[in-house]
């Protein structure tokens, strides 16, 4: 889709597109060579597939051919990513993987407390303000501002800011 998007509104020339892959640690599930298998592979499609894709333009999924995708290098200008834990090593890693563009983050916080997600959160600015350091960083949004049936939010379904909130604005 932002392949699409980049050749519709004119690559580098047009208004700013960004990508948003979802990443992740990925670990197996028992000690087994099967799940240690499909650790790796989980991994490989989570990490190598569309960041080694946009650097170099070619789509790898573990099992089947390398396939080049004609215009996929570089279609973007901002590397998007969603991350619930681990946003230091997240960073660092995809400005290894990905072509040299900015990186943004979409953060939704870990935890079943409103407490929880606040401690999430101020850990997720500590990893950001340390790895600012060394990489170009030029957004931070919260995945979910609202509560809703399925997420926990920032704020309440009626937009009072928890401390979850705070703590992300206060970041």
């Amino acid at each position: 889709a932002w392949r699409d998007a980049w050749r519709v509104l004119g690559g580098a020339g047009g208004p700013p597109v960004a990508t948003s892959i979802d990443v992740a640690v990925e670990r197996p599930t028992d000690p087994s060579e099967a799940a240690l298998q499909e650790a790796r592979r989980r991994d490989h499609l989570r990490w190598h597939t569309w960041l080694g894709g946009l650097h170099d333009g070619i789509v790898r999924i573990p099992g089947r051919a390398d396939r080049p995708l004609d215009d996929l290098a570089g279609a973007c200008d901002i590397v998007g990513l969603a991350v619930r834990t681990g946003v230091e090593a997240a960073l660092y890693r995809a400005a290894e993987l990905a072509p040299p563009r900015p990186l943004a983050v979409t953060y939704r916080p870990t935890g079943s407390t409103d407490t929880e997600q606040a401690d999430a959160t101020a850990t997720m600015w500590r990893e950001v303000r340390r790895a600012a350091g060394d990489l170009r960083i030029v957004a931070v949004t919260a995945a979910t501002l609202c509560d809703t049936a399925t997420h926990a939010g920032i704020a309440t379904a009626d937009r009072r800011v928890k401390d979850s909130g705070e703590a992300f604005l206060t970041g």
